[in-house]
């Protein structure tokens, strides 16, 4: 039979021309592994991984294996790898991917330099519109996961420890080949669990007497949150890098806290309005009301109307909102009698059929009754649009709707949500 004495193929593997399938498996699987570039930063690695490459796309087919010791590389059609043209065809990288878990060993190196980030922490925290409306500055505390500093991270105090795993030789993953047919061969990559993908091991002796070796520490922690008047129900305040700490990211995620206002026993807010609901007796609906609303910041705003007041009304002092754009909405509820007498019906009606009359008899009491409201800041009841006051029964019903009340079964964790205090 006719032989060629072409042994290249055999020597880039470092095995010998009789060498069984298993010997020519082992010794390719030991010299890639070797020469794989991202692990290999000779400048030579590259190519030599190439041939290492396609020595075992021949050798490791039992057809081409016998046609190349028949008539050397010519016996395999020049190309090992099917491409049109030479040897240039094909990325000998793409046979060995699933080795190390990449998509192409050409793309491996670019991709083992991208950055992992940790995931995102999102917190929700319930706001008084109070706080919001004085822009007050509040102390967030909440139990997190911070990196441990007496190791700073490390899991050891002597970075000397932290040593490479033996198991997969610092590259955290490990090669499981199998045969299933002659020449037919599978290699799948699996996770080490020495080191747990890491690479990296540090002797339980050694682990950082703080942290135990886990790099972090459960810590409680305060952060400051400013308050604008302009936030809301869904704004986001993000702290970037304050996230549960995680050893294995290169970057730390952000904890990003959402505004929740709670409801407020006063008022409701529309956007940069307030609405304010007064209930009134029929009284005080037919001859005249005076009415003092204490604003959030503590002033007390004082407005009086004589004339007759419809059920349901609603009235506006302007520039009184949540900032000097906004206005207060005032809607009156009248409560009726739910009974009268005969004898109570008739005077009504005689009262009101009677003209008004002016009884200046006790302008000394008026008097007293205006020196003790001196203090107060007397508001005119501006007009109304119709479009204004469908905004404000709109924004009532949806407040009477959305009276959820939260607990801390809407936290999962058992830190729940952040506990906030004034400043």
């Amino acid at each position: 039979m006719f032989s060629s004495n072409d042994t290249k193929l055999y020597k880039t593997l470092g095995v010998e021309k009789n060498s069984t399938e298993a010997e020519i498996k082992k010794a390719y699987k030991k010299m890639a592994l070797k020469y794989h570039p991202d692990r290999n930063k000779d400048p030579d690695a590259e190519g030599k991984f190439k041939e290492i490459a396609k020595s075992y796309e021949i050798l490791g087919d039992s057809e081409k294996r016998k046609n190349y010791d028949m008539f050397g590389l010519d016996g395999v059609n020049s190309n090992p790898f099917g491409g049109g043209g030479g040897s240039g065809g094909g990325n000998p990288f793409d046979v060995f991917s699933d080795i190390f878990g990449g998509p192409s060993f050409g793309n491996s190196r670019s991709s083992s330099k991208s950055k992992t980030k940790a995931s995102d922490v999102i917190k929700e925290i319930e706001i008084d519109i109070r706080d919001i409306y004085l822009e007050s500055q509040l102390k967030m505390a909440m139990v997190t996961n911070i990196k441990c500093s007496k190791c700073d991270g490390l899991g050891c105090i002597d970075p000397n420890d932290v040593v490479v795993c033996k198991k997969c030789d610092g590259s955290g993953m490990f090669v499981k080949v199998q045969q299933f047919g002659p020449g037919m061969i599978s290699q799948t990559t699996q996770m080490c669990n020495e080191c747990r993908g890491k690479g990296k091991t540090i002797n339980p002796a050694n682990y950082c007497n703080d942290c135990g070796g886990t790099k972090k520490l459960r810590k409680k922690i305060a952060l400051n949150l400013n308050l604008k008047k302009s936030h809301s129900t869904g704004d986001r305040i993000i702290y970037e890098h304050m996230a549960d700490y995680n050893p294995d990211a290169d970057v730390q995620g952000n904890l990003i806290v959402i505004i929740k206002e709670k409801p407020d026993p006063n008022f409701i807010r529309m956007g940069d309005n307030l609405i304010y609901v007064k209930t009134i007796s029929l009284i005080d609906a037919l001859c005249g009301m005076e009415l003092s609303i204490k604003h959030f910041d503590g002033r007390e705003l004082y407005c009086k109307t004589s004339e007759v007041i419809q059920p349901n009304s609603v009235m506006k002092i302007s520039g009184e909102g949540m900032t000097n754009s906004g206005n207060m909405f005032i809607k009156i509820n009248v409560i009726f009698p739910t009974t009268l007498s005969e004898e109570r019906k008739l005077y009504i009606k005689k009262l009101i059929n009677q003209p008004n009359e002016v009884n200046d008899d006790n302008n000394d009491d008026n008097n007293d009754v205006d020196k003790a409201k001196e203090n107060k800041y007397f508001k005119f009841l501006d007009t109304i649009s119709e479009i204004e006051t469908e905004n404000v029964e709109s924004a009532i019903a949806n407040s009477k709707s959305h009276t959820h009340k939260e607990t801390h079964e809407d936290y999962p964790d058992d830190d729940g949500p952040p506990q906030c205090a004034t400043q």
